[in-house]
């Protein structure tokens, strides 16, 4: 957490549906760009990493003790969004 305006280090972690990368492929272009790290980067100027939710709690709990750390090995906070549709 920052209380930069435009801090222009953005890292999002979007845990996904078991099956979704099979979906993947039948997404319009532009949702496509979401999960394409490269093109999330260029586009909206953020670091997207995604996984389904077949990693399991450990990988998940790996993965989230890792974006924890600032680059200076700090711990900050995590904010997560949940989206029930």
């Amino acid at each position: 957490m920052t209380d930069k305006a435009f801090p222009r280090d953005l890292d999002i972690f979007l845990l996904m549906q078991q099956g979704f990368d099979q979906e993947f492929a039948n997404l319009p272009p532009i949702q496509q760009d979401v999960f394409q790290h490269e093109r999330a980067q260029l586009l909206f100027e953020a670091d997207v990493f995604w996984a389904t939710e077949a990693i399991g709690m450990e990988e998940l709990d790996s993965w989230l003790s890792v974006y924890q750390l600032s680059r200076y090995l700090v711990s900050r906070g995590i904010v997560e969004v949940i989206f029930n549709d």
